[in-house]
């Protein structure tokens, strides 16, 4: 399952089950970044094999591009 922000333009990958869990931790990974000034373009909260693992892509900063 996949969820995607347009506006953000961030995909969020959230595999099968347990969504409340992982939805809890999108909003504890995104506040962090938030507070940092990290953009995502990619969450994967769908590692089935490690599901404590989280991988995040960040975007460049239009200064980087």
């Amino acid at each position: 399952f996949v969820l995607r922000f347009f506006e953000e333009r961030t995909d969020v990958f959230l595999g099968r089950g347990d969504y409340p869990t992982k939805l809890a931790r999108l909003r504890e990974i995104l506040a962090e970044l938030g507070d940092r000034s990290l953009r995502a373009s990619r969450v994967h909260l769908d590692n089935e094999l490690r599901p404590e693992r989280v991988t995040v892509r960040l975007k460049l900063s239009e200064e980087h591009r």
